[in-house]
């Protein structure tokens, strides 16, 4: 199957879109994760979790050194409905519009094996950051800037500590699990100018990758953030 992406780091693999069995180990993960572990939805007995919102996704996955899927999360493009539309719309500040444009998407589903979340993988390079990167390198490919979530405060503490400049919206809303939720909003042009000026580091690494994803070379990758600029700048009220 034609991969849109797929890089490596340190034997570890990072890909999109995967393949049928690939799919379902990622179901099974999350099933792990947010019906047995969280408890967040479904039933726990449930084996998978799977939803409405999974067939017009995109799955991006970590794939460790013996070929098994360890982290992934979704994004859905603007074209297709999304969760923030039906179960997490009453996160959406009344006065807050989302936007809906070629250059938007939701992100969600991310989940990691729980033995794997805080191993670093190399040089403090964690499976969260594979995924982030991995996000970066699809949306660069997809031309999209913005990407809305539903984050605890403990989620967003962590993005922005690992250099994602994700802005709140609205206040943190208990939910029925009685963990506190709120709409963030991640934007890969802040991103950019912000890890140039403070974690110039950071951007390397995320700009630098083995040349195997169509995303492009590592030549061609700060052009691909150009395209991100290219798109519409005005901002959600």
């Amino acid at each position: 199957m034609d991969r849109t992406l797929q890089f490596r780091e340190a034997g570890y693999i990072v890909t999109c879109p995967l393949n049928s069995g690939e799919k379902l180990a990622a179901y099974r993960l999350r099933g792990d994760v947010f019906r047995r572990e969280l408890r967040w939805s479904g039933n726990p007995c449930d084996l998978l979790d799977t939803d409405e919102f999974d067939h017009a996704a995109a799955h991006i996955a970590v794939l460790s050194p013996q070929q098994t899927i360890i982290g992934t999360l979704r994004v859905i493009g603007s074209a297709y409905p999304w969760m923030l539309d039906t179960c997490f719309s009453h996160l959406v500040p009344p006065a807050h519009i989302l936007l809906r444009e070629a250059n938007t998407c939701e992100i969600s589903r991310l989940a990691i094996v729980r033995t794997e979340r805080a191993r670093p993988i190399t040089s403090g390079v964690t499976i969260a950051d594979l995924l982030y990167k991995g996000l970066f390198l699809y949306c660069h490919a997809q031309g999209i800037r913005y990407g809305y979530m539903v984050v605890s405060r403990g989620a967003l503490k962590h993005l922005r500590a690992r250099g994602l400049p994700c802005v709140q919206a609205g206040q943190f809303t208990r939910m029925p699990d009685g963990v506190s939720a709120v709409l963030a909003r991640l934007d890969w042009v802040e991103f950019l100018s912000h890890a140039q000026r403070h974690h110039p580091a950071l951007l390397r690494w995320y700009l630098q990758h083995d040349g195997t994803t169509a995303c492009g070379t590592i030549a061609e990758a700060p052009l691909r953030a150009g395209k991100l600029h290219s798109q519409p700048l005005h901002e959600p009220t």
